[in-house]
Protein backbone atom coordinates (compact mmCIF):
# COMPACT_ATOMS: atom_id res chain seq x y z
CA UNK A 1 0.00 0.00 0.00
CA UNK A 2 1.06 3.53 -0.97
CA UNK A 3 1.41 6.73 1.23
CA UNK A 4 -1.49 7.81 -0.85
CA UNK A 5 -3.49 4.59 -0.18
CA UNK A 6 -2.86 4.90 3.48
CA UNK A 7 -3.93 8.40 3.63
CA UNK A 8 -7.26 7.69 1.94
CA UNK A 9 -7.56 5.13 5.02
CA UNK A 10 -7.41 7.18 7.75
CA UNK A 11 -9.22 9.87 6.43
CA UNK A 12 -12.65 8.62 7.89
CA UNK A 13 -11.03 8.19 11.06
CA UNK A 14 -9.76 11.60 11.16
CA UNK A 15 -13.14 12.76 10.03
CA UNK A 16 -14.73 10.92 13.31
CA UNK A 17 -12.23 12.62 15.14
CA UNK A 18 -12.93 15.85 14.14
CA UNK A 19 -17.02 15.12 14.37
CA UNK A 20 -15.99 14.05 17.91
CA UNK A 21 -14.09 17.07 18.81
CA UNK A 22 -17.14 19.22 17.48
CA UNK A 23 -19.79 17.79 19.31
CA UNK A 24 -17.55 18.04 22.53
CA UNK A 25 -16.98 21.72 21.76
CA UNK A 26 -20.90 22.37 21.17
CA UNK A 27 -21.80 20.64 24.62
CA UNK A 28 -19.39 22.97 26.44
CA UNK A 29 -20.58 25.69 24.51
CA UNK A 30 -24.40 25.10 25.20
CA UNK A 31 -23.33 23.98 28.72
CA UNK A 32 -21.42 27.37 29.42
CA UNK A 33 -24.83 29.36 27.96
CA UNK A 34 -26.68 27.57 30.61
CA UNK A 35 -24.90 28.28 33.64
CA UNK A 36 -24.73 31.84 32.11
CA UNK A 37 -28.12 32.10 32.82
CA UNK A 38 -28.26 30.68 36.06
CA UNK A 39 -25.82 33.99 36.98
CA UNK A 40 -27.03 36.67 38.85
CA UNK A 41 -24.20 39.22 38.46
CA UNK A 42 -25.61 41.12 35.37
CA UNK A 43 -25.36 40.88 31.62
CA UNK A 44 -22.51 42.27 31.35
CA UNK A 45 -20.18 40.30 33.41
CA UNK A 46 -22.18 37.64 31.63
CA UNK A 47 -21.95 38.64 28.35
CA UNK A 48 -17.46 39.57 29.06
CA UNK A 49 -17.23 36.02 30.53
CA UNK A 50 -19.02 34.26 27.37
CA UNK A 51 -16.84 36.47 25.02
CA UNK A 52 -13.65 35.19 27.09
CA UNK A 53 -14.79 31.35 27.11
CA UNK A 54 -15.71 31.56 23.41
CA UNK A 55 -12.41 32.59 22.30
CA UNK A 56 -10.73 29.93 24.15
CA UNK A 57 -12.66 27.52 21.97
CA UNK A 58 -11.97 29.38 18.88
CA UNK A 59 -7.86 28.98 19.62
CA UNK A 60 -6.73 25.81 17.50
CA UNK A 61 -5.39 23.27 19.44
CA UNK A 62 -3.13 20.51 17.52
CA UNK A 63 -4.95 17.94 20.52
CA UNK A 64 -8.34 18.99 19.36
CA UNK A 65 -7.79 19.02 15.53
CA UNK A 66 -5.29 16.62 14.02
CA UNK A 67 -5.25 18.32 10.85
CA UNK A 68 -3.44 21.23 11.78
CA UNK A 69 -0.79 18.47 12.81
CA UNK A 70 -0.59 17.58 9.81
CA UNK A 71 -0.88 20.10 6.59
CA UNK A 72 0.27 17.98 4.35
CA UNK A 73 -2.92 15.70 4.82
CA UNK A 74 -4.91 17.17 1.57
CA UNK A 75 -4.94 15.45 -1.07
CA UNK A 76 -4.11 16.22 -4.21
CA UNK A 77 -7.00 16.80 -7.01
Amino acid sequence: MNDKETRILEEPQTLLNLGSAYTKAREEYLSELARDCERSDGSGVQEARRDVHQNELRKPSVQQNPLLMHRSNSLPD
